[in-house]
């Protein structure tokens, strides 16, 4: 009876090895980075991948496999028929884009992972503010999360929901489907390492400009968290404004009121902006709650008046295309006009006049409702 009981045993022994085999060839991919060969006219695929077979307590870094291909799937199929190892999209966070190829050409790439099966359509794309896209993916942080795709995910799913830096997060679908629409211009957020004292830190910032799948330029971090205010995408957040002191604001709403006119036969577009706020820092001790509050509120509305207008400007003398979206208001205010101008509206964009109106209501202190004073 004894025999027959460890023959039953033998398969089972068996298997449970070659399950682990089977698992330890494989690796889950948390981001992708893709580059630019000129000189070659390769892509130059960069892979985040985590070991499932991690042991419990020990700390997974990640892995870094590169290749080389003539397409992004063709260097896909190269590293796996190199390595031996598969490679799961499904857990991916990330795809990061360098800027030349940004410059030259993304629909190959979005045309790949949009249409592979393996593929998240909600996947961040970012654009890399380094010289290689790959760079991102190898930097290895100690203060936070140690993973880098799963530290851009974080990022952006926190600013996705709450607009607190003022970033735009942009999934692919979302890129992809501006692409499909008539005179939509999207946008994509940028990446780069910080370096301090030896110590690289992976932060997004910026945005990058694009008339549909071409990069034009960049916007500020600052021109960002304007582009949101015209967009009516701010949702709450800080802003820091430097007056006669330094003063600390947490935006309580926002709303932005659009409206398209025809004067003398030329567009003009009114804009109305109503910003709540608390003051939550006062680096000095000028009363701005009691005393100043009206002083502060007028300073802050000329400040985003001017802010709104100098970005207007910067992106119709700079770029050329509109990437505020003001068409659709024309189109759904204006038809019979949008009729006329919707096939060049790109040119008619830069000659449109702006007219904006911004009213600031500070509501007081988050918790103090005076500054801390010293007495001499």
């Amino acid at each position: 009876m004894k025999k027959y009981i460890a023959i039953l045993f033998i398969p089972i022994i068996l298997c449970g090895c070659w399950n682990y085999r089977e698992i330890n060839d494989r690796r889950l991919i948390s981001g992708a980075a893709v580059d630019y060969n000129p000189s070659t006219k390769k892509y130059i695929v960069t892979f985040e991948a985590i070991d499932p077979m991690t042991e419990e307590g020990e700390e997974n870094r990640g892995e870094i496999f590169t290749i080389e291909g003539d397409s992004p799937f063709d260097a896909v199929r190269n590293i796996v028929s190199k390595s031996g190892i598969k490679f799961y999209w499904p857990h991916a966070k990330v795809i990061i884009l360098s800027e030349e190829l940004a410059k030259k050409d993304i629909l190959p790439i979005l045309d790949y992972i949009y249409r592979d099966g393996e593929m998240r359509n909600d996947i961040w794309i970012l654009i890399s503010k380094e010289k290689s896209a790959a760079d991102i993916l190898k930097v290895k942080e100690k203060e936070y999360m140690p993973i880098p795709s799963f530290r851009i995910d974080r990022i952006l799913k926190m600013e996705s929901q709450n607009s607190l830096i003022g970033l735009r997060a942009v999934p692919m679908d979302e890129f992809i489907q501006r692409l499909y629409e008539p005179n939509q211009n999207p946008s994509l957020p940028g990446v780069k390492i910080e370096k301090n004292n030896g110590t690289e830190t992976i932060i997004v910032t910026g945005l990058a400009v694009f008339k549909k799948d071409r990069l034009l330029g960049w916007l500020s971090d600052d021109e960002s968290r304007t582009l949101l205010t015209i967009e009516d995408n701010v949702k709450r957040g800080y802003e820091y404004y430097d007056g006669e002191i330094p003063v600390g604001l947490k935006i309580l709403s926002s709303k932005t009121r659009t409206k398209v006119k025809l004067v003398d036969n030329e567009i003009n577009i009114y804009m109305d902006i109503d910003i709540e706020a608390n003051i939550i820092e006062l680096g000095g001790n000028v009363d701005y709650i009691k005393e100043k509050r009206r002083v502060l509120m007028k300073e802050l509305e000329e400040k985003k008046k001017k802010d709104i207008e100098d970005l207007i400007k910067k992106v119709q003398n700079e770029f050329g295309v509109d990437i505020f979206d003001f068409s659709r208001y024309v189109k759904a205010q204006q038809p019979e006009l949008w009729n006329k101008v919707k096939g060049d509206w790109d040119k008619v964009f830069d000659e449109v006049k702006f007219n904006i109106n911004v009213d600031v209501l500070i509501k007081g202190s988050e918790k103090k409702d005076s500054p801390i004073m010293v007495n001499n």
